[in-house]
């Protein structure tokens, strides 16, 4: 859990404990110092940030019981945070919702965007305080395989829980026209033909997952995907939505790229982003 001691991180390190709890995992706390101040600030800083997260370890239960490794590292934070996943072996890389002004300097969304496009462990952004564990989680798909560790991913968060599995597609109307002409349809009629391929291609997708999800369904939107994200994760009431951090393009374009970026600035439940490799 990669926090900087604000009440925005407050809600991933209580995700962060739950999922310790939940999964039998060990927990470590971080908190990365800028390696532009002077010695004594920053050890004043490391001395600080040791006793903050220590009092929210002995104030919180969850906490408590996931005996979180703390450390205090100075750097950049992308690469610090990313350097210790790969030291401790980290399954999942979990952070707060990031400030517009880019949390203190350490989780801009240029950062997080940097964390999430370019490790290789899964990211959650935290965006609200958990009130239980995760029921109802959502995936964005394309079908490449970046999106299929999204959808392994959210399925281990979710264990026994539904997945929905969500695709959302656009057509360039000059293509879409000579489509409708060539087939001689109704818009109505094409866009059930459309979406018909796309709900074969996607079950054809949930049997190449790791672990086929019990409850998992899938649907097809017209639409640009974080828009149909968001739409489909309020609809549903999810508490969780999956992306890849990169894409490519199926009968449409589905930019997950740019998808995961809008998703990490204008969360609407949590956001899951699966590495590329």
């Amino acid at each position: 859990m990669a926090t900087d001691l604000s009440k925005r991180s407050d809600a991933g390190v209580a995700r962060a404990a739950r999922l310790a709890g939940e999964l039998g995992a060990a927990l470590h706390l971080i908190y990365v110092i800028d390696d532009g101040l002077p010695p004594r600030i920053a050890q004043a800083c490391d001395q600080n940030a040791r006793e903050t997260l220590q009092e929210q370890i002995d104030a919180a239960q969850r906490l408590r019981e996931a005996k979180p490794q703390i450390l205090i590292e100075i750097g950049r934070p992308w690469d610090v945070i990313l350097d210790a996943a790969d030291q401790c072996d980290a399954d999942l890389i979990v952070a707060g919702l990031h400030r517009d002004r880019g949390l203190a300097g350490l989780f801009g969304g240029s950062t997080l965007h940097r964390i999430a496009c370019t490790g290789t462990r899964p990211v959650l952004m935290v965006s609200e305080p958990p009130s239980g564990p995760y029921t109802r989680a959502i995936v964005g798909v394309d079908f490449s395989d970046c999106a299929r560790r999204a959808a392994n991913a959210a399925a281990a968060l979710v264990r026994d829980h539904p997945l929905t599995l969500v695709h959302g597609y656009r057509i360039p109307f000059g293509a879409l026209a000579r489509r409708r002409q060539a087939r001689r349809v109704t818009p109505a009629q094409d866009k059930k033909l459309i979406e018909t391929e796309i709900h074969t291609r996607m079950w054809e997708f949930v049997a190449t997952l790791d672990a086929p999800h019990r409850g998992t369904g899938v649907t097809a939107r017209e639409g640009d995907p974080a828009k149909v994200l968001t739409d489909e994760a309020h609809r549903l009431h999810s508490e969780l939505v999956a992306v890849g951090a990169h894409s490519r393009a199926w009968i449409a374009e589905a930019i997950i790229g740019s998808t995961a970026e809008k998703l990490l600035s204008f969360p609407p439940c949590d956001v899951l982003v699966a590495p590329l490799r």
